[in-house]
Parts: C-alpha cells; structure tokens; sequence
C-alpha cells in the first residue's frame, strides 16, 4: 500500500512540527509568531499539528499595566543580581503584586497556591516559558503530600494548551533504558510544550531522560506503534 501511494504523494518526504515552529503558538486558522509578537496566518507549508483548539480573545483588566511594570522590575533585578545569587524580589515590588492580585483573580489563583511571591513569579514564568516553546534546560518539579494545587495547575494548562499537552506516566518515562532507543512513549512528546508526568511516588526519573527531556539540543527519538 505504501509503494502504491508513495508517487501519488505531493510531498513524498517531510518532517511535520521542525524546530521552525516552536516560534509559534497555533489557535486554529491564526498563530501567535513570539518572534513578529503578531498573528500571522496559519499555512499548511508551516507542518504544525498542535493546536490549543480554543479562539484567542483579548485580555482585558485594569491591573494589566501594572503587572508588567512590576515584571519588568523583577527582570531588572534579577540581571543587576545575576544567576549566582537568589531570584528576591524588593518589598516595593511585592507591595505592587499586592495590588495586582487584588483586581486580577488569575494571579491571585496562583497566589494563594504558593503563597511567595518569588515562588510564584518562578511558576508563572516557568509555565509561560513552556508555553511559547522557549528552551529551557530546566524542569518543574513539585512534591507535597495532597490538596496543593500540583494537579490543578497541570489540568489548567492542559485545558489551555490543548494538544500541546500530554500526561504521561512516571513508570513507563523511568522504564526507557536509552533515550536514544525507539520509544512510543517519547514519540508521543513531538511537538508538546507542556508534559505532565503526575504521581512519581519516590521514584527517581534517569538522568539520561530528563536531559532528553529538558536539553534544548537533544532531539527525541522515537515510533508509533500500532
């Protein structure tokens, strides 16, 4: 059937989700183009097959403003600080999230979560970083005996992301002997911003598989198997 159908084919060989399109974010008929920061037209040259399945709709609140100019101070401080020192936030700034939580329920959600500023700014950035396709040799990993908001947090970013997101299970992801063998389970990964690996118990992921997972250079191999 596949010799058959092979010459038929307009494109006989192609590579759909490249590197090309961690620049952007797919809502259907329009993407987000992080490095335009515009909406441009989705085209099927572009070989995406993640889509959040949801139409964008702008944001709106009175807070918005002022959630950025602290942002911007927290980046400030943390470049004057450096990476060799902790990620702390002026009381000044604090006192301006303070505000900002107060009118914008999505960062209070988070908020009352973490109850840290430092914590929660970390997360924010962490999930949003993911979100964009942003590489990131770094991991979230979050452990606490119930009730603490690990597993909403992943079921909200899935419902956001669509298929971008996958859940998978920590004993099959610490079961893979090589990254580098043929694995459905990393084939499964193409492509996705967010993996939700959920009740890892005391197990201990391989070294070998979270760089595979978190190395912005490494490449995933792996086949679908029927």
């Amino acid at each position: 059937v596949e010799g058959c159908l092979r010459p038929k084919l307009a494109v006989a060989d192609f590579d759909l989700d490249p590197d090309s399109t961690r620049r952007y974010l797919c809502f259907g008929k329009q993407c987000w183009d992080s490095e335009l920061e515009d909406w441009v037209q989705t085209q099927p040259s572009m070989l995406i097959s993640r889509c959040v399945g949801w139409d964008y709709q702008p944001f709106s609140n009175g807070e918005k403003e002022r959630f950025d100019r602290a942002l911007a101070h927290i980046r400030a401080e943390q470049e004057e600080r450096g990476l060799g020192e902790p990620s702390l936030i002026s009381d000044e700034v604090k006192e301006e999230l303070d505000i900002v939580a107060e009118g914008m329920a999505e960062v209070r959600f988070f908020m009352d979560l973490v109850r840290d500023w430092e914590v929660c700014i970390y997360l924010l950035s962490h999930l949003a970083r993911g979100t964009f396709g942003v590489p990131i040799a770094e991991g979230l990993f979050a452990k606490s005996s119930g009730r603490s908001g690990k597993d909403t947090t992943l079921t909200l970013m899935s419902a956001l992301l669509g298929s971008y997101a996958v859940s998978i299970s920590a004993d099959s992801l610490c079961s893979i002997g090589s990254p580098d063998a043929p694995s459905p389970t990393f084939a499964g990964l193409r492509a996705r911003r967010l993996v939700c690996v959920r009740e890892c118990a005391e197990q201990k992921m391989q070294s070998s598989v979270f760089k595979r997972l978190v190395d912005p250079v490494s490449e995933l191999s792996g086949r679908n198997l029927y």
